[in-house]
């Protein structure tokens, strides 16, 4: 069973944050932050932010690769970042059983839920002939990139096999390789019940 706790009041959530101004809207509007970046680094191309839940880093890198590949990018700057904090997400994952009372424990028999932390990546995105030509190190390189929606199923947070799976083909076909040719297998890991159980299958 587990306990969801009530919101606290605005007075004390807000007591001791600095007064609201234009770096506020930050944390609001999502666009402001890829903006910033370019504003800061002098970047002259398209930027703007994906929100595809658990999948925007996926969903950006995507965005990424294709802007390289038609040639409306030489390289680009991409990643994520999960940094929120406020009570009203706790309370609504708690509220559909997706948080964990004991702790995160993914594909595992005592999973129930996951436990949510801050964080956040960047990577630098060339086509692998620029960044050899311009003698540039390169950590890796992306064969394939696909994505797909679940379509309708039990509900909009529930995954489904079939929408994993098509995504999965989707990457091996652009990759031109096959299942057998793949040695390392990165998961979601939710460590909830149906999540784990989706991705296990």
């Amino acid at each position: 069973v587990q306990t969801c706790a009530l919101p606290i009041s605005a007075a004390r959530f807000s007591a001791g944050l600095p007064p609201l101004g234009e770096d506020t809207l930050t944390g609001y509007l999502g666009s402001l932050n890829a903006g910033r970046i370019a504003h800061r680094f002098d970047l002259q191309g398209p930027h703007f932010v994906v929100d595809a839940a658990c999948a925007s880093t996926h969903a950006a890198v995507h965005a990424a690769v294709q802007a390289l590949r038609h040639g409306t990018a030489d390289w680009a700057l991409t990643g994520g970042v999960w940094a929120d904090m406020q009570p009203e997400f706790f309370v609504g994952a708690c509220r559909f059983n997706a948080l964990s009372p004991t702790g995160s424990t993914p594909f595992d028999a005592r999973a129930d839920g996951f436990i949510p932390g801050e964080g956040g990546g960047v990577l630098v995105l060339r086509r692998l002939d620029d960044a050899v030509r311009d003698g540039q190190r390169v950590h890796a390189v992306i064969r394939g990139v696909g994505g797909s929606s679940d379509g309708k199923g039990r509900s909009v947070l529930a995954p489904t096999q079939e929408g994993e799976a098509e995504a999965m083909r989707r990457a091996l076909e652009e990759a031109e390789l096959v299942g057998a040719d793949i040695g390392y297998v990165e998961c979601h890991g939710t460590g909830t019940a149906l999540g784990d159980v989706v991705e296990a299958h």
